[in-house]
């Protein structure tokens, strides 16, 4: 699941986009914008959302090595 897909997941369950933009800080037209699919965010909004539901980027189970590491 991309990350775009569980910000807005978390987005319609915490309530409304009003009450994200209240407490998180971030503009409510730019939440909405994502939320129709018109804009994506910018990286340091992400960074802020993140910070506010409490998610983080993690490497799924298994998956010890990047696939973009480079060979010696």
């Amino acid at each position: 699941m991309s990350i775009s897909t569980q910000l807005r997941e978390a987005i319609r369950r915490y309530g409304s986009v009003y009450a994200v933009a209240r407490d998180s800080g971030v503009s409510q037209p730019a939440l909405q914008r994502f939320m129709t699919e018109e804009r994506d965010l910018y990286l340091g909004t992400v960074d802020r959302l993140c910070e506010f539901f409490q998610m983080r980027l993690t490497r799924p189970k298994g998956k010890d090595q990047s696939p973009f590491r480079r060979k010696r």
